[in-house]
């Protein structure tokens, strides 16, 4: 199964980069060739465009919700992101929204989308490396469910 892990984030504004760092991970553990593993500070369309031509993808990003504490793993699924709210242009297109447009331009879009999010806090500070300790704290763990979730078939 054609399989893109796809980290997302920005590594210059302190915890927004976790998704980043989780993927840099995945990459050292995975033998080549096997699963390819994608950096991207991009957002709106362009996921649709690099999530293209893979099976499975897992997509790993920052949320801040303030619903849990900081660290908090969660896995969701393309229809718990909900829909994009505010489509002002194609760069504010959500991760569910890129999917289903992608799906309707005939785009070869993923048919299984796992996403997993690690609850951060700061995201505006300038700073590379995550400033929240449960927040760099939490990436060996995602990690981990990221491989374990590569596993399954």
């Amino acid at each position: 199964m054609k399989t893109l892990v796809l980290g997302m984030g920005n590594t210059l504004l302190a915890d927004d980069g976790v998704g980043i760092y989780i993927a840099r991970e995945v990459r050292r553990h995975l033998p080549a060739g096997e699963v390819e593993v994608v950096e991207t500070q991009l957002a709106g369309f362009y996921l649709a465009e690099l999530l293209n031509g893979y099976e499975r993808a897992i997509v790993v990003d920052a949320v801040r919700t303030g619903k849990y504490p900081p660290g908090t793993i969660r896995w969701l699924t393309l229809q718990e992101l909900g829909t994009s709210s505010r489509f002002l242009s194609a760069h504010h297109l959500g991760l569910r929204t890129a999917v289903e447009v992608g799906r309707k331009m005939g785009l070869n879009m993923p048919q299984v989308v796992h996403v997993l999010t690690v609850e951060v806090v700061d995201t505006e500070t300038f700073a590379e490396g995550c400033t929240t300790a449960a927040v760099s704290a939490a990436i060996s763990h995602a990690v981990r469910e990221i491989l374990a979730c590569l596993q399954q078939a």
